[in-house]
């Protein structure tokens, strides 16, 4: 009876232990596949914001097109902490309960409230596996490679293989949050398999349509097509720059504006004119992000195809200083956090 009773209570400890998130070894291989990753990025320093936007840029590339061989998850968290980084406080492996326990081993502590840069694991407690792991891009949504077949983002909702899930209770979200203040490793500037890559630089936002006022921007204007009518006559330019010359000394950096600005009329290419429209200070004041879901990107110029400088969540309020017009297709001067740049007015709602 004693003995019935002690092999009872040990099999019941051991299906206990085996409900614990302990590692479990699988057959992934490490995979690299950093060389084919976008880089229509722009890295800050803030290596918590900087994987986020690696990751993010990525978005609905799919296995073929970045190559990986097996399932890859975990690789995709590992490439985008090489690209911003941070490969030393998320060392590269390329299971999932590998990277888990290199995560920690590297410094990294486990949070319940998750924030940008944390990584998210899934533990089936069914199976008692690690099954998954993606990057948080904010509190709520991540960014997962190898999810649905490709790079995408996601809310809070899983389903494995065995259909097994997160609304079911049966897989659990264990949030890590690596050690990004200890990081020391600085960003690739070329890929080893691939050298012709560069990683883009940040640049200065700050450019002359930034810094005139609206004034300024129709004297500018205005001498403008006066050059462009004085062109055949080479005596009358010549007439003109003396006039220009003879301004109050208020008006020297504006007739300084106006000689750098009549080089730039020569150029005969016409996809830099979206850089000059007008900004008028009368749209300033706070905004607040009114997306669907997604986060709103913030571009280095107003355009569409411009550099990535961050994602700012759904709701999260921003400073507009200037902008072009509350249309479609107006673009905002915005400043949130230490980063100056565009967002669509589209998706900005004035706060009252």
């Amino acid at each position: 009876m004693i003995k019935k009773k002690i092999c009872q209570f040990i099999i019941a400890a051991a299906l206990i232990f085996a409900q614990l998130p302990m590692g479990t070894v699988t057959a992934n291989a490490t995979q690299s596949a950093a060389a084919k990753y976008s880089r229509a990025y722009l890295l800050t320093g803030n290596k918590a914001s900087d994987i986020a936007t690696v990751a993010l840029v990525q978005k609905e590339k799919k296995k073929a097109d970045l190559g990986y061989t097996e399932a890859w998850c975990a690789d995709f968290v590992c490439d985008c902490a090489y690209l911003a980084g941070a490969s030393d406080v998320i060392p590269t492996n390329g299971s999932v309960s590998g990277l888990y326990q290199k995560l920690l081993a590297a410094n990294g502590t486990q949070v319940f409230l998750p924030q940008q840069g944390d990584i998210v694991f899934y533990y089936c407690t069914v199976t008692n596996k690690w099954v998954h792991c993606g990057i948080m891009l904010n509190s709520l949504q991540s960014v997962e490679g190898n999810y649905s077949g490709k790079v995408s983002l996601v809310k809070g909702v899983y389903r494995d293989s065995h259909g097994h899930s997160l609304a079911s209770g049966e897989v659990i979200r264990i949030f890590i949050r690596p050690a990004y203040n200890k990081s020391k490793t600085t960003p690739p500037k070329t890929i080893s398999n691939n050298p012709a890559v560069v990683v883009p630089v940040v640049p200065d936002t700050t450019n002359d349509t930034d810094q005139k006022s609206d004034t300024d921007k129709k004297d500018d204007t205005d001498n403008k097509n006066t050059t462009t009518d004085n062109k055949s006559d080479d005596t009358k330019k010549t007439d003109t720059k003396k006039t220009d010359t003879k301004d109050t000394d208020t008006k020297k950096t504006d007739t300084k504006d106006t000689d750098t600005k009549k080089t730039d009329t020569k150029s005969t290419d016409t996809s830099k004119k979206t850089t000059t429209k007008k900004l008028y200070k009368k749209y300033a004041g706070t905004y607040k992000v009114n997306t669907k879901e997604s986060p709103l990107t913030m571009r280095a110029k107003p355009d569409k195809t411009s550099d990535i400088l961050t994602s700012i969540p759904k709701g999260t309020k921003v400073k507009v200083t200037k902008a072009t017009g509350k249309k479609k297709t107006d673009w905002a001067y915005v400043t949130y956090k230490s980063f100056k740049g565009y967002m669509s007015m589209e998706f900005l709602k004035k706060v009252k």
